[in-house]
């Protein structure tokens, strides 16, 4: 179960993710639970050529083939890349799950998640644009994210302040962790606490805590 945390400001935005990494139960036919233990992935992808991030969760391989293909058509833009992200989505899951099937004997899909952040210059004000896909979906759902997004929404669960700092991002995703190992024992969650910062001349990352480390 990754962490994705995103905060829409109009001159900047915040992106946070966790980096362990998760694995289809249908992995287990092609690695040992050792070899699947204490993986690392980055879960978030820079266009700085067009103030832009990506986020995802879900599906890797369906993630890192829609990254792959957006980038490979050259957006303008960040609205520009929104534009073209219902085609590159249908696209990359019909190869992912026929790749998938025919080189693994796979078929199931375990669902999807895309976010993507950036400066828009129809709006003029950093944006983010959600896709998501349940396994059993007919397609990718579109919704612009208003001014915060917590994943896993524990904010339907108990009050949280708008994360708008480092220190208020570490906090929001340590009881991320916390509820996703109480409720879901089975999903990776946690490992290290990545938070990307867009603004109009730069894109920034850095590591800000080990989220399975004990809170000073």
């Amino acid at each position: 179960m990754s962490l994705a945390n995103i905060v829409i400001r109009h001159d900047r935005a915040l992106i946070s993710v966790d980096t362990l990494a998760g694995f289809m139960e249908e992995a287990g036919q092609l690695m040992s639970e050792n070899e699947r233990t204490g993986r690392h992935t980055g879960k978030l992808w820079l266009f700085p050529h067009i103030n832009m991030a990506m986020t995802q969760r879900g599906d890797g391989l369906l993630t890192g083939t829609a990254r792959a293909m957006l980038e490979s058509s050259f957006p303008s833009s960040f609205d520009d890349a929104v534009r073209m992200m219902p085609s590159v989505l249908d696209q990359a899951f019909a190869h992912t799950l026929a790749f998938r099937n025919e080189k693994f004997g796979i078929d199931s899909f375990p669902g999807a998640e895309v976010v993507l952040v950036g400066w828009s210059l129809c709006n003029l004000s950093f944006q983010a644009m959600r896709w998501r896909r349940y396994p059993t979906d007919s397609g990718f759902t579109q919704s612009r994210v208003d001014k915060m997004l917590l994943l896993p929404e524990i904010d339907r669960l108990e009050p949280v302040d708008l994360p708008d700092t480092a220190e208020k991002m570490e906090a929001v995703a340590r009881r991320q962790v916390e509820w996703a190992r109480r409720e879901h024992p089975s999903l990776a969650c946690g490992g290290r606490l990545l938070l990307a910062e867009l603004t109009r001349d730069a894109v920034t990352v850095r590591t800000i805590a080990d989220l399975e480390a004990e809170c000073p």
